[in-house]
């Protein structure tokens, strides 16, 4: 169940501020968490809206995004 991925703004400023590795090794951490988002998540919570927002580590990197099934996208609302 492959997903695709996006990200917000400021998770677009964050990547373009990195080196040209770092951006690459950003690009390969969404793509195999849409991928495998059924395995993806480490912990979640939801928002004052309800919506569930899921969160996971990759090494030194934190990601937080949301999952929009009716569309098959994770949608990567931080990076850090």
């Amino acid at each position: 169940m492959s997903y695709d991925w996006d990200v917000s703004r400021q998770v677009t400023e964050r990547i373009l501020g990195l080196s040209k590795s770092s951006r690459d090794k950003a690009i390969a951490l969404f793509d195999s968490l849409a991928a495998n988002l059924e395995n993806a998540a480490e912990a979640s919570f939801e928002d004052v809206d309800g919506v569930t927002h899921y969160v996971v580590t990759f090494g030194p990197s934190a990601v937080t995004y949301v999952v929009d099934h009716a569309v098959k996208l994770a949608h990567v609302v931080a990076f850090e």
